[in-house]
């Protein structure tokens, strides 16, 4: 099985990681699906990362921008 996380954001300068954004489509909505994301929920929050979740759909970037600053 493999697994995986969207996409990482990271500091520059540090390469620290800032947060971790899952793209939930559709298939979220699944028994296996929603115990497979409340795991990761769970060890992303023992591990200190954030975790931003994100209906999948079309964003502008002003819009991707909104989410990343309301995010922060």
């Amino acid at each position: 099985m493999t697994w995986h996380i969207d996409f990482v954001l990271i500091d520059a300068r540090t390469a620290a990681v800032k947060i971790c954004i899952e793209l939930d489509d559709k298939s979220h909505a699944h028994p296996k699906r929603r115990a497979r994301d409340a795991f990761l929920n769970s060890a992303m929050r023992r591990a200190g990362v954030r975790l931003l979740r994100i209906p999948l759909r079309r964003y502008t970037p002003e819009q991707i921008r909104a989410i990343l600053a309301q995010a922060a």
